[in-house]
């Protein structure tokens, strides 16, 4: 029987080859309803939409964005955890409001999701 640490080492491996064979993130299965309820519970919907411009961009125009961009999963993750500068179109500036969440899974499953539109 095969140990926590040995299954854990094998997904990790198989998540790899599978970045390198040019699947990125979205050869994994998404959880769509998943991500859209984490999104909610950070309050996400209130400055974006998943097909419309808000006082943010909606999550289609950042998919369309980052979507030769092979950092764009590493970019988002970061995006949405630190609470990046964002610019306006009026020339102000904010933070963007930064996930605080020890579920590492379920920000990956919600920029993946986001990369998939």
């Amino acid at each position: 029987m095969a140990s926590q640490a040995h299954v854990e080492g094998l997904i990790k491996l198989l998540l790899v080859t599978v970045g390198v064979c040019g699947f990125g993130s979205s050869a994994w299965a998404v959880d769509a309803e998943a991500a859209k309820t984490f999104a909610r519970q950070h309050n996400c919907f209130t400055c974006h939409a998943i097909d419309k411009k808000k006082i943010g961009p909606s999550y289609q125009a950042v998919a369309t964005k980052y979507r030769n961009n092979a950092n764009a999963e590493s970019l988002l993750i970061t995006h949405v955890t630190m609470g990046a500068k964002m610019k306006f179109p009026d020339g102000h500036e904010e933070d963007h409001m930064a996930i605080k969440s020890p579920d590492k899974d379920q920000i990956k499953n919600l920029v993946a999701w986001i990369l998939t539109l």
